[in-house]
């Protein structure tokens, strides 16, 4: 029963005004029933006096930090700033009390009475909340470290006010002049091993703004202990409504990443501030963070196609809280259904068109070439068609690093995309087209895939041991995709650097690793094989394109492709044949002509 009220009135850390409020009350009352004591006529006592006392040392405990921890993180360097506070108050009073009148009436050892036990019962105090916080609160608190960035004081002041979490330190740079009052202060020089050992750690926190290098380095502890890994957002991010406030467990993704992406801001407000902008596939994984990062940016409306109604329907939520500021519209539709798209070309206008719907899944296209040609190519071809008429004065088009020197059907198609969007460089002011890697976490990624085989107890599945792929997060791709739009000139091929690969079995060894389990004991990797139209080696250039840099280093640019009208037709007579019927070996020989470097592999169609 004790237990339940001390968990009542100790729930949460109560703001900093009360305690200040319970220190000047302290030595005030201090003060009266001293004078109750010394005097005989309490009417005689000098009002200000009772006053003056405690603001002098309120004014000290403010400048020397006192209030800065919270109580329950006092510590011996917290008693020795209070003790200091009520010296240099006492020397202070003492001063004055050598020719003011209002200490006439008391002595230097009656100061020193008041003085010794004001700060008695303010300590007592200090200490008999710890003691409470200690032994009697019924939940189990775990000890954290936290790494320093510049939101520091905000994630210190969450978890003072969560009563689930001890902060046992904070980690910082080398560098760091960071000082945070009773809690103490390492570096990634320390032995952290050690600490985390010693402390008991359960967490450590870190901003999610931290480059990959150092969270590689706290990941890489994981060898020698036990503990979590959880993310903070950055202070900009929830402040805009994007991220509310919480913490967010390590994901894979945050090992793979790069450092923080630099994009010129200035220009891509420029290209799309006060826009009508079109996105096809809007509601899937690239589409819906192109309209993320678009929002930023203040386009005047969004339309969003797609024709999978639940993520429509998911996304209108999401996005319902900036419907003051941007003009949403939701269809639900086949890009496919030209009339369609005409109608909706004419009606709202596009200035600027994202192209991102497409079928993707390699193995799942193999089995059904005519829907990939129906869906990528007949799909690009019915908006570029739409687009002659209208008013864009851009066409994003959003490739794959599976076009170069294809050896899948799903590749295959996009590759033929990229060939038939020439056909257009004249009648459209600016088509452009950008090429990129696996993307980490999209729908039906390899990432989701082990995450869910890791949930079952495994085993998780790679197809070869040597199989390797680029990867980019989605924010990485979604970002670059808006700085190539706005950078980009008629007809450029805008390869995006995907930094070094990664082999796909030390993915899943460091998915595993990262969801505490321990490889061979808890988890095994299973080796299928190569499936149909996998790769082990994905590349971004065809064999003739050269490149050349833009002013961003992540931004690189092919030379752009020059078809003849024999092509132009052979694509259009494919569509027509998957019109027709589903013979897929007629479909893909056409493919094969259309493309001469097309090979299929671990495929059917080899």
């Amino acid at each position: 029963m004790f237990n339940k009220y001390i968990d009542i009135i100790f729930k949460k850390q109560y703001p900093r005004w009360t305690i200040m409020l319970f220190d000047f009350a302290a030595t005030a009352s201090i003060l009266l029933s001293y004078n109750f004591y010394q005097l005989d006529n309490f009417i005689t006592i000098s009002w200000p006096f009772i006053f003056l006392i405690p603001f002098v040392n309120f004014l000290f405990l403010i400048i020397l930090g006192v209030y800065n921890t919270s109580i329950r993180y006092y510590s011996l360097e917290n008693l020795f700033s209070l003790i200091l506070s009520f010296v240099f108050s006492f020397f202070i009073i003492y001063q004055l009390s050598n020719f003011s009148f209002l200490f006439e009436r008391f002595t230097t050892t009656d100061l020193l009475i008041v003085y010794y036990l004001s700060i008695s019962i303010i300590i007592s105090f200090r200490f008999f909340i710890k003691i409470i916080f200690k032994n009697f609160g019924t939940y189990k608190t775990e000890n954290v470290l936290v790494y320093g960035s510049e939101d520091l004081n905000i994630i210190i002041n969450f978890l003072n006010q969560s009563k689930y979490y001890k902060i046992s330190g904070i980690i910082n740079d080398a560098n760091s002049n960071y000082l945070s009052s009773g809690i103490n202060s390492y570096t990634l020089d320390d032995n952290l091993i050690t600490i985390i050992k010693q402390n008991n750690i359960k967490k450590i926190l870190i901003p999610d703004s931290l480059n990959v290098q150092k969270i590689e380095f706290i990941y890489n502890l994981k060898n020698s202990s036990k503990f979590d890994i959880v993310k903070f957002p950055e202070q900009s991010k929830f402040l805009d409504r994007l991220t509310e406030f919480s913490l967010n467990p390590l994901e894979i993704e945050d090992l793979l990443s790069r450092d923080k992406i630099a994009i010129n801001k200035k220009n891509i407000k420029k290209e799309y501030s006060d826009k009508r902008i079109l996105i096809t596939g809007g509601a899937g994984s690239i589409g819906s963070e192109i309209i993320r990062q678009l929002i930023k940016f203040n386009p005047s409306e969004i339309l969003i196609i797609d024709n999978s109604e639940t993520p429509m329907f998911d996304l209108k939520a999401e996005l319902s809280s900036f419907e003051e500021e941007i003009i949403f519209h939701f269809v639900v539709d086949s890009i496919l259904d030209k009339d369609s798209m005409s109608y909706i070309f004419k009606n709202f206008k596009p200035e600027v068109v994202f192209h991102a719907a497409a079928y993707k899944h390699v193995s799942m296209m193999e089995e059904n070439p005519k829907s990939a040609i129906m869906n990528n190519i007949l799909g690009t071809k019915n908006l570029l068609e739409v687009s002659l008429n209208s008013s864009i004065s851009k066409f994003v088009f959003i490739s794959s690093d599976k076009a170069v020197n294809p050896s899948s059907v799903m590749g295959v198609t996009k590759r033929i995309c990229e060939l038939y969007i020439s056909k257009f460089f004249n009648d459209i002011p600016d088509i452009i087209v950008t090429r990129f890697g696996n993307v980490l976490g999209s729908n039906g990624s390899v990432v989701k895939i082990f995450k869910d085989q890791i949930s079952l107890g495994g085993p998780v599945t790679v197809t070869h041991p040597d199989v390797n792929r680029y990867f980019m997060t989605i924010p990485e791709a979604s970002q670059l995709v808006l700085e190539a739009g706005a950078m980009g000139e008629k007809g450029e091929i805008f390869v995006f650097d995907m930094g070094d690969p990664v082999k796909i079995s030390d993915l899943a060894k460091k998915m595993i690793k990262l969801s505490g389990k321990v490889l061979d004991e808890d988890i095994k990797i299973e080796y299928i094989g190569l499936r149909d139209g996998e790769k082990l080696y994905e590349e971004l250039l065809t064999d003739n394109e050269k490149l050349k840099t833009s002013y961003n280093s992540l931004i690189l640019i092919a030379e752009k492709d020059f078809v003849d009208d024999n092509t132009y037709n052979a694509i259009d007579e494919l569509i027509e044949s998957a019109k027709k019927g589903r013979n897929d070996i007629i479909l893909i020989d056409k493919m094969k002509e259309i493309v001469k470097e097309y090979k299929p592999l671990n495929s059917i169609y080899s």
